[in-house]
């Protein structure tokens, strides 16, 4: 028996009310961590400060001075001049201002923003980040103070609520400084569940794969092969020892999910292929989230990463157990009664691939 017991008007009908009549909510929720990143660097002559924002933040700031949608170059201007109000510094307990800053966009889609502050710490460094109130709600900026040659002194996930940090200073100064972590597995366990409960895509491909599985022992395959899959290419991406573009990931995920929701309504029977299947587009996920950690600087030479990685994967897996632990009995239900497969599956796969072809489409030409 197929899953396609509905005809294929209907089909394309209700896949085109599906892709319209999700896109507002898709286009906002899907894969949208809100992270940013500042590395401080304790100098003998002062700190050393390097801002990272995705380009489209970068671009919204700017807009909120300008009063319209700034092109890059001028947007460049703007955030320079604006550098000094991105952060507070107090330094051994007097405010310090910074001086000119630089502003450049790339070609990964980020504007780097880059300046110093004349002032050198030697019992503590307070650190404001004054723009996450501007930024969207849920935004994480990822801090990290070091001291060289290349010691972390500190590390910590700031958002609008909790936007400062204080680090101590050894009597000797920087260089004398242990390293110290400030919350940091706590704060990327809670990162890497946050980011698969908030990554619709992620989650839509989860369903995809369990709505068809009705039996215990399939689904614990299924999230097996995607959990060491995507293992796999986070630690390897993170590490950068595999490094593939955004831009080619990101497109790739949403194909993920379009495939699987074409799959359950065409396929009669999805055993042990599925598996397979499952693994390879784990990989791809797995380069998705490393993005994450990346883009928070962890994996460069300068970070620890052990850490981070662990941490950060402990909170997928978190979010994957949960979810799959809050559906899997509605799954099971569902496959004893005999509508669920001649109805709901074929609505919910329609929705899924519409879902996933909405995101195929934003990816690779832009905002539609």
């Amino acid at each position: 028996m197929t899953y396609a017991s509905v005809s294929m008007r209907t089909l394309r009908f209700l896949l085109l009310v599906a892709a319209i009549g999700m896109a507002a909510l898709f286009r906002v929720v899907a894969h949208e961590p809100g992270l940013s990143t500042m590395q401080v660097r304790v100098l003998k002559d002062g700190l050393d400060v390097t801002l990272v924002f995705s380009a489209k933040e970068a671009r919204e700031l700017a807009r909120k001075t300008e009063g319209a949608v700034p092109g890059d170059v001028i947007a460049e201007v703007i955030l320079a001049e604006r550098a000094g109000s991105a952060t507070r510094f107090v330094v051994d307990g007097e405010p310090v201002k910074a001086e000119a800053a630089t502003c450049d966009f790339d070609n990964d889609s980020n504007a780097t923003l880059r300046f110093h502050v004349k002032a050198r710490a030697r019992k503590t460094l307070e650190i404001q980040s004054r723009w996450l109130d501007a930024l969207p709600a849920g935004h994480r900026q990822f801090v990290s103070v070091e001291a060289e040659p290349l010691t972390v002194l500190a590390e910590r996930l700031l958002s609008a609520t909790s936007d400062s940090v204080i680090v101590e200073m050894a009597p000797g100064g920087a260089e004398s400084t242990e390293t110290k972590t400030i919350g940091t597995w706590p704060d990327f366990v809670g990162l890497g569940l946050k980011h698969i409960l908030v990554g619709f895509d992620h989650l839509l491909f989860l369903f995809s794969l369990v709505i068809v599985s009705y039996r215990l022992l399939p689904t614990v395959q299924l999230v097996t092969a995607f959990t060491v899959a995507h293992s796999i290419t986070l630690a390897l991406a993170t590490l950068n020892v595999l490094t593939i573009s955004s831009q080619i990931v990101e497109p790739l995920i949403a194909a993920t999910i379009v495939f699987v929701g074409v799959e359950n309504l065409v396929r009669r029977d999805i055993g042990r292929s599925r598996i397979l299947l499952v693994f390879i587009f784990g990989l791809i996920h797995g380069l998705g989230f490393a993005s994450v950690l990346r883009d928070l600087g962890v994996g460069s030479v300068s970070s620890g990463i052990i850490v981070p990685l662990l941490s950060f994967n402990l909170g997928v897996e978190l979010g994957q157990l949960l979810v799959v632990f809050l559906i899997a009995p509605l799954i099971y239900w569902a496959g004893r009664v005999p509508s669920w497969k001649h109805r709901l599956v074929p609505v919910c796969s329609v929705m899924v691939t519409g879902a996933g072809l909405f995101w195929l489409i934003e990816r690779l030409f832009g905002s539609i």
